[in-house]
């Protein structure tokens, strides 16, 4: 199986880790947009031909309003990932609206846009057309596994089948407790009405189409 977003390898013996030899180089809607440096992070990207562009975005819970700046250097980001040709890991917390519209307003300057992971995407299955516009890829992730997360999983049944993958976003702090990247497999086949084992084939495919792409 795939974790296509973790912060630490993964300790379940069952993932295979396809994204364990790789780094991500991007400016975190966290980090103070003031304090960004943008040749800094091309020239990691250019000397990495493995690496990928990420998390880059914005995040509402954090700062309310989106900066010039903020967007700025999300978009700076964005044309470091088509020159580079590197795919891209998207966070967008309380505003994917906004993301996708910044990538459609730039789509004129993509001579061949990157693939992106929509990366604890949680919208409506409203914007799912424009997100497979965009090369998009939604990753699946442990709110699946919460029996409250009702408008999560009924979005979770519409991800249409070649831009599903699985995540399991642990963090050195955060291992502990958090479900397997398999239990999340299993209940997302258990929504989808198929089988783990089919799903698994499915979105392993996904994530190698997404390295590829």
């Amino acid at each position: 199986m795939t974790d296509m977003h973790a912060h630490v390898p993964g300790n379940d013996p069952s993932v295979v880790e396809y994204l364990a030899d790789r780094d991500f180089f991007g400016y975190h809607p966290w980090q103070d947009p003031d304090c960004y440096v943008a040749n800094e992070i091309a020239e990691k990207i250019e000397n990495n031909p493995s690496a990928w562009v990420g998390e880059i975005g914005f995040d509402r819970l954090r700062n309310k309003e989106i900066s010039n700046k903020a967007r700025s250097v999300f978009e700076d980001m964005l044309m470091i990932a088509t020159y580079f040709k590197r795919p891209v890991t998207l966070h967008g917390v309380k505003c994917w609206g906004k993301i996708i519209e910044n990538i459609k307003g730039m789509a004129t300057m993509f001579p061949r846009p990157p693939a992106f992971l929509f990366h604890g995407f949680s919208r409506s299955d409203g914007l799912l057309p424009e997100i497979e516009k965009l090369n998009g890829f939604i990753s699946v992730g442990p709110q699946v596994m919460n029996d409250h997360a009702v408008n999560y999983r009924k979005l979770v049944a519409k991800i249409p089948n070649h831009m599903l993958v699985f995540e399991t976003d642990r963090t050195v702090e955060n291992q502990e407790g958090l479900p397997t990247i398999r239990e999340i497999l299993i209940k997302t086949a258990e929504i989808r009405n198929t089988s783990p084992e089919e799903l698994e084939k499915l979105t392993d495919e996904n994530a190698l189409r997404f390295v590829q792409f």
